[in-house]
């Protein structure tokens, strides 16, 4: 028996699977902190906003709603004297990686009311024709200058928008009630109720009596007084008779 070889070819089909590398999902950006500390009317305000995640920094920052009691920069930072009305703020943060990837964050701040305080609590009585000289002071809300105006009633003395009352009484006697206003440099305001009691000063004519005359001798004596709101004072007769002359100098 003689034996026979036979060369077969084979083909082989290989299948090579490609590794597809997608790339990875970047890590999300968070915002931080999660909250944000209240604030109060006329008071300093200081945060700032960090961010991490995403292709990393430097982030930009950016309010995509809502509104700010303070200034905000790209920066994240939140700054500034509150000078906004007192209230809830909520607005949305938005943070941008180097490369365009972007988080969010919704925050809430709340603003209390820092109202204006005038001062003092009370004022002093006064009496007519003497000097009065009190000066008004104001607080709080979002800080000075203060501008001082009378809302109602009157005054017995001069008042100033800086909040002085002043001069000599001239008013009658009496009880003067008024409401001061104090105004803050971004338009906040607070009132104030107040009495001032004004005393009579009478006009009192020295000496008590006058020295008696002579006929046909000299005669002078002057008449003074004080008293009231003050010189100079006119001299007048109102009932009886002079045996000598009399001016309206009180001579």
């Amino acid at each position: 028996m003689t034996a026979k070889w036979f060369w077969v070819a084979a083909t082989f089909c290989v299948l090579i699977a490609a590794s597809l590398n997608a790339s990875a999902a970047a890590e999300p950006i968070v915002i931080s902190p999660a909250t944000l500390p209240d604030g109060r009317v006329g008071e300093p305000y200081d945060r700032t906003l960090m961010a991490s995640g995403g292709a990393g920094g430097p982030y930009t920052f950016a309010l995509t709603s809502g509104v700010t009691p303070v200034s905000f920069s790209s920066g994240g930072v939140l700054s500034g004297a509150v000078i906004a009305a007192p209230g809830t703020y909520n607005f949305r943060v938005l943070a941008t990686d180097q490369v365009g990837n972007t988080g969010t964050r919704d925050y809430t701040i709340v603003i209390a009311d820092n109202p204006v305080l005038i001062s003092p609590a009370a004022l002093p009585g006064g009496q007519i024709g003497q000097p009065y000289n009190q000066a008004l002071t104001a607080s709080g809300g979002a800080g000075g200058p203060y501008t001082f105006s009378i809302v109602s009633g009157s005054m017995p003395v001069a008042f100033s928008s800086a909040g002085v009352l002043s001069r000599p009484v001239i008013a009658a006697p009496g009880v003067y009630s008024f409401r001061v206003r104090a105004t803050d440099h971004v338009g906040n305001s607070g009132e104030h109720d107040y009495t001032i009691v004004i005393a009579d000063n009478p006009v009192v004519i020295s000496p008590a009596a006058l020295p008696g005359a002579q006929i046909g001798q000299p005669y002078s004596q002057a008449l003074t007084a004080s008293g009231g709101a003050g010189g100079p004072f006119t001299f007048s007769i109102v009932s009886g008779s002079m045996p000598v002359a009399f001016s309206s100098a009180g001579v």
